[in-house]
């Protein structure tokens, strides 16, 4: 068996890292298969680079510009000649992340026609673009249906009997099964999640603990509270900042790593210079100067206050560390980890802050509002008191953990998302897709 895997770029981030997943478990499931790793840009500092893999360089699938017709064609050109017959054998399965997020149109139409002359294709979809990406969805609207006269709905999602699809959680997998056929190969493949044997002792954490406030000066006798995360806008950075705000006394917080994308780095620095003016105890991108496991390893609480998550990596792998999450919930994320018996009861729902028209919730807020009740709250002991009346639970959120609720939901996250059971579910769906097999694997409920 032959697998190309298909992404737009090799950056470090969410997809690469289920890439690199992807590649150690089936290298361990199929020691026999032979894997490429096709990718439209290999970033001169970082990324993914996997062992015992081909790695090749194609830039006609990295991320594209808007451009006009006779460009578009020969993008195309260059992605057929590159994926067609000969180019590919018969033992071939073709697994590409985000085909259908819009972000290089030519290829989503390419892997369409590709399909139709009966290409085996897994469309592995963490993220949709006609699911809140109206730019997403313009853009694979003028190139498939403005350039190429093709009917956008029938691109986007092909339902030949050749093309699989794999999502992340049972949310995903019901708006994708409401736009396919019912004969269609949907796959529910909740991302792996690695773990980390090797722990070191209490010496070599001291030494990180010190470490780690000499590169930062914070006062490692409070607690760390880690949110492991790139700092995007949906990562709702600014209700971080208000946890920190709320409880600055007693810990320090941090936020991993810097955005990647030049359209996020504003809000993001806009952040980073308000908690820096109004001396908020956030440390921010740790994460290019430690190691992540290091950092996790000195952490004592993680936290997460996104509103949208694929897969919700932030909720499981903590706990393989013995970190107790807290923060936001998010329910089509994780009403699939619960129902696999893990507890999180230290997430929220909202926070409701006062304003003219009633309570709102923090992330309805503008960043300028977000900022302004940070300021308030920072400084006026009776709103901070009334904030903490209306939003109860927040007086528990960094309470010990019992040491066995810890224990219990890291065997349940090692039980339900091992690397090696992943590895054989996905060699199980390419030897359906190799033998002709239709059908759900496996099923979701």
């Amino acid at each position: 068996m032959k697998l190309l895997i298909l992404h737009h770029h090799s950056r470090e981030g969410g997809v690469n890292r289920i890439i690199s997943s992807q590649i150690e478990s089936l290298l361990s499931a199929a020691p026999g298969i032979d894997i490429t790793l096709l990718t439209g840009e290999i970033p001169l500092v970082g990324g993914i680079h996997p062992k015992n893999v081909n790695m090749e360089l194609f830039p006609p699938i990295f991320y594209m510009e808007k451009a006009g017709k006779a460009s578009c064609h020969n993008l195309l050109d260059s992605i057929m000649r590159r994926l067609s017959v000969p180019a590919l054998s018969e033992d071939t399965v073709i697994h590409v992340h985000n085909a259908s997020l819009g972000k290089n149109p030519v290829l989503t139409y390419a892997l369409y026609l590709l399909a139709r002359k009966g290409a085996r294709i897994f469309n592995h979809c963490h993220d949709f673009a006609d699911d809140g990406r109206p730019e997403n969805m313009s853009f694979l609207s003028d190139v498939i249906e403005g350039t190429f006269s093709e009917k956008l709905s029938d691109v986007l999602y092909p339902s030949f009997s050749n093309i699989f699809y794999g999502v992340l959680n049972s949310r995903d997998y019901s708006f994708l099964k409401a736009k396919l056929p019912e004969s269609s190969a949907l796959f529910l493949l909740p991302n792996p999640v690695h773990f980390h044997r090797n722990f070191p002792d209490a010496g070599r954490k001291a030494e990180l603990r010190d470490i780690f406030s000499r590169l930062t000066g914070a006062d490692m006798s409070k607690k760390l509270v880690t949110y492991p995360v790139r700092a995007i806008r949906r990562k709702n950075i600014g209700e971080f900042v208000l946890l920190a705000a709320l409880f600055g006394d007693t810990a320090n917080f941090q936020i991993t790593l810097d955005p990647l994308n030049e359209n996020e780095r504003e809000n993001y620095l806009e952040w980073k210079e308000f908690s820096d003016i109004n001396g908020l105890n956030v440390i921010f991108g740790m994460g290019r100067v430690m190691k992540f496991q290091d950092i996790l390893l000195i952490t004592d609480f993680c936290a997460t206050t996104s509103v949208k998550e694929g897969f919700g990596m932030a909720f499981l792998e903590p706990w393989l560390f013995r970190l107790p999450v807290v923060g936001r919930r998010i329910d089509y994320v994780t009403n699939d980890f619960i129902n696999e018996g893990i507890v999180l009861d230290r997430l929220y729902d909202k926070l409701e802050i006062p304003s003219e028209n009633g309570p709102v919730d923090f992330p309805h807020l503008s960043r300028e509002e977000q900022m302004a009740f940070i300021k308030r709250i920072s400084n006026d002991a009776s709103v901070r008191d009334s904030f903490f009346g209306k939003n109860r639970f927040l007086k528990d959120l960094f309470k010990t953990v019992p040491p066995e609720l810890i224990e219990k939901n890291r065997r349940k996250v090692m039980m339900n998302y091992s690397v090696e059971s992943y590895g054989e579910k996905l060699y199980e769906i390419y030897k359906r897709m190799l033998d002709g097999v239709p059908g759900t694997f496996p099923a979701a409920s």
